[in-house]
């Protein structure tokens, strides 16, 4: 849920796969087209950043207070169908991101971190396996 993309274009490991990765140069407006101009411009780097401006974005009714609100990175909100939507994202934009899902067992994953976020972990990890097991299912 923390990951950044490197965005290299080589996996140096025996496999020698090519990641075409275009997750660096997205912008909000990206996910959401009818974000404003201003909304639209704001950037993120990994799940949960991305996670936490849909989820602001979708739920806030105020235009002032949803800008205000999306551009102070402690405001911390988040639902497990922001995450959902936002695992699915990367996971078109970032070959690291689908790789990664590609190779999952199954397995639930435990974050040994709160990311710096605040959150309790144990609400980060429902967020994250909930968000990957939907992210494998859809296409």
């Amino acid at each position: 849920m923390f990951f950044r993309c490197p965005g290299r274009l080589h996996d140096e490991d025996e496999a020698a796969y090519e990641f075409s990765c275009s997750i660096r140069d997205k912008l909000f407006i990206d996910v959401a087209p009818d974000a404003g101009e201003t909304i639209g411009k704001l950037r993120f780097n990994t799940i949960f950043c991305l996670a936490r401006l849909i989820s602001i974005f979708e739920s806030e009714r105020n235009v002032d207070r949803k800008r205000f609100l999306m551009a102070d990175p402690s405001y911390m909100f988040v639902t497990v169908s922001d995450v959902q939507k936002a695992f699915s994202f990367l996971k078109h934009c970032c070959d690291h991101v689908f790789r990664a899902l590609s190779l999952r067992d199954g397995s639930l994953l435990m974050l040994p971190h709160d990311g710096g976020t605040g959150v309790p972990v144990h609400q980060l990890n429902e967020l994250n396996n909930e968000g990957i097991r939907f992210a494998k299912q859809s296409s």
